[in-house]
C-alpha cells in the first residue's frame, strides 16, 4: 500500500517594473525537498498580453527536475502591497516528468485583470511582491516510508535530514533601467575620445624615444 504525503514551500517573488517588460519574466529555482537525492525544482513565470492578447497578468507554474515521482500540485498566489489585494489557486494532478516538455505544468490566467493591471503605478514603475504557495502531494510505499522514518532518527552516523514544511525565500527578478539613446551615444563617444588621447600619448611617447637614440 501507498502513503501519500504532502510537502509545501512559502516563497517570495518580486519584480520590478513589471509592465516596461516585453518579454515573459522568470523566478529564480524554487526547491522542494521530497525524499530524493536531488530535490524537485520549479520555475515561475510571470507574463502580460498586449493588445487583443490582453489577458491580465498571468503567471505559469514550470517543472524542471529529471525526478520519476508523479506529483499533484496546488500553486496559491496573493498580492497584498498597498491598493492591491489579488488571491487565486490552482491545481493539477499528476504532473510527471516528461523529457523535452517546455510546457506550463499549470497556468494561472488574468491573475490581475487588464484594467487594473494598467491603472495601478505599482506595476508600471514600483515592485510589486507575489506571496506564494506550492503544496505538492506525492506516494510513498509504506517500506520506503519506514526506512525514511528510521533513517531520519537522530544517530552518530551522518545521515540526511528531511525538512518538510514552510520554508521562507526570496525569489527576486530585477528589471534594469532602459538607456536612452543619447546617453549611449554620449557614453560611446567618451570612450572613443579616451581611446584617441591614448594613442596620441603613445605616439608621442614613441617620437620622443626615437630622438633620443639619434
Amino acid at each position: 500500500m501507498n502513503e501519500e504525503r504532502k510537502v509545501s514551500k512559502q516563497f517570495l517573488v518580486e519584480i520590478e517594473n513589471f509592465l516596461h517588460q516585453s518579454s515573459p519574466v522568470r523566478s529564480t529555482g524554487i526547491q522542494v525537498d521530497i525524499g530524493e537525492e536531488d530535490p524537485s525544482l520549479w520555475c515561475l513565470e510571470i507574463s502580460h498580453g498586449d493588445g487583443e492578447d490582453a489577458r491580465g497578468l498571468v503567471v505559469s507554474l514550470y517543472r524542471l527536475d529529471s525526478l520519476q515521482v508523479e506529483v499533484d500540485v496546488v500553486l496559491t498566489l496573493d498580492i497584498s502591497d498597498v491598493g492591491l489585494g489579488y488571491k487565486v489557486s490552482g491545481r493539477v494532478d499528476g504532473v510527471k516528468n516528461e523529457p523535452n516538455n517546455d510546457e506550463a505544468c499549470l497556468r494561472l490566467e488574468n491573475f490581475v485583470n487588464e484594467k487594473d493591471l494598467l491603472s495601478s503605478e505599482q506595476f508600471s514603475s514600483g515592485t510589486v511582491s507575489i506571496s506564494c504557495e506550492l503544496e505538492l502531494f506525492y506516494s510513498v510505499s509504506q517500506v520506503e516510508s519506514r526506512n525514511l522514518g528510521e533513517n531520519s532518527k537522530p544517530n552518530n552516523d551522518s545521515g540526511r535530514c528531511l525538512t518538510f514544511g514552510a520554508v521562507e525565500e526570496l525569489h527576486y527578478i530585477k528589471v534594469d533601467p532602459k538607456v536612452s539613446f543619447m546617453d549611449k551615444l554620449i557614453k560611446s563617444t567618451k570612450a572613443m575620445f579616451e581611446d584617441f588621447t591614448k594613442n596620441i600619448e603613445k605616439d608621442n611617447n614613441l617620437n620622443c624615444l626615437i630622438h633620443l637614440q639619434l
